[in-house]
């Protein structure tokens, strides 16, 4: 039975609060055939030092223009036939996490499929548990083309997707991974593991209130570029970041974050 080598790409800047975490859960994991790269925008904190302490990974540090500029650098360097993408605060939930994925990824390999995502353990700022959530392929299909339905914490990449430099456009800054995955699925079924891997932290760079007007703009911008009907899309999700920017005008980011965490819970992706 053929095995996958896997790639793990994290990008870091100022990260020593949450690093930790996230190389302990990569360096127990059971499979060992990994080949991990940390791509740093030019840490000032304590960062860099950390990653030499583990030293498991390489590594490179510069300033870069953003997380989808760290990942297409740390692309050029991975060797592997599959590739996952950590936030410097997410972090496997179990050292079995990657031998449980194998079979799926060998799977997919048989049957051409070049991306594997599974479900996600929410926890918020200090790791508690918030919920699971992640929809089979069955569901996720039917509403890609209007919203991010695959969580792309836990999400593998075959190799060949980034082939001849076709990695992440850099000119989206916040949903730069939606856009590559309604590209890479465009003409393909994706696979579906029906579990958790990755634990990963909400109030990230995609659900700052703050940026939501931005991700307004890159959404119309990316419909109109991949030719998505309506271009325009005025929805529920679209009245929430309109609300979620006007509040951040007013209480800023950390206010409005205290406000919905009172009312209801947290802002998610």
């Amino acid at each position: 039975m053929p095995r996958a080598k896997i790639g793990i790409v994290v990008a870091t800047y100022n990260s020593e609060r949450t690093l930790r975490e996230c190389l302990d859960s990569i360096k127990d994991q059971t499979f060992k055939d990994v080949d991990l790269y940390i791509q740093d925008g030019g840490s000032t904190d304590g960062t860099l030092q950390i990653i030499e302490e583990y030293g498991m990974a390489r590594f490179s540090s510069e300033k870069d223009s953003g997380v989808y500029n760290a990942w297409n650098k740390a692309l050029a360097q991975v060797d592997a036939e599959w590739i996952t993408f950590l936030g410097s605060d997410d972090y496997f939930s179990s050292p079995s996490a990657l031998s449980s994925i194998i079979e799926h990824l060998d799977a997919a390999d048989e049957r051409d499929v070049k991306i594997v995502y599974g479900k996600n353990n929410l926890v918020d700022q200090s790791g508690a548990f918030i919920d699971e959530v992640g929809l089979p392929w069955e569901a996720a299909s039917i509403g890609l083309k209007n919203k991010m339905t695959i969580r792309h914490p836990g999400c593998f990449h075959h190799a060949s997707l980034f082939e001849a430099g076709n990695g992440f456009d850099e000119s989206y800054k916040v949903i730069g991974d939606y856009h590559f995955i309604l590209r890479a699925l465009r003409a393909r079924d994706a696979g579906f593991y029906p579990f958790s891997v990755v634990s990963h932290r909400v109030g990230g760079l995609s659900n700052k209130p703050s940026l939501m007007m931005s991700i307004i703009r890159e959404n119309f911008r990316l419909r109109k570029e991949l030719a998505l009907s309506p271009v325009y899309l005025v929805d529920s999700i679209f009245i929430k970041r309109l609300v979620l920017f006007l509040l951040s005008a007013v209480l800023g980011d950390r206010g409005v974050m205290k406000l919905l965490s009172v009312y209801g819970g947290l802002v998610k992706k």
